[in-house]
């Protein structure tokens, strides 16, 4: 299954797109310095973001969202790791905690 695939399998439609931009960017010219649990990404040339533990980053993305970015699928990719891994993806923007708030807010307003 393509990256593609898993993030709108396991995302919402707004954070699978933010998902797929972020997953795009990571794929420009990069540069990256590692050190023992952290990492340095610069992408295109723009600011430099400290990725730590490969799960979390400096940037507004991240810090607003709280979804996977660039800087990390980055960071994943030069450790040889996936970049898309669906355990990052924060349970407010998945499909099934989506649906399941969509039932409880249906029966609050049913038995009201």
């Amino acid at each position: 299954m393509s990256d593609k695939e898993k993030v709108y399998r396991v995302a919402m439609l707004h954070a699978a797109n933010l998902l797929m931009a972020q997953l795009v960017m990571s794929l420009k010219d990069s540069n990256i310095s590692s050190a023992t649990d952290e990492c340095t990404v610069t992408i295109d040339g723009g600011h430099q973001h400290i990725v730590k533990g490969l799960v979390e980053c400096d940037c507004t993305h991240f810090l607003t969202t709280g979804l996977p970015c660039a800087h990390i699928f980055v960071a994943q990719d030069h450790e040889g790791q996936v970049k898309f891994v669906s355990d990052l993806v924060p349970q407010r923007w998945q499909r099934t905690y989506s649906h399941c708030m969509n039932r409880i807010v249906l029966t609050r307003v049913m038995f009201q």
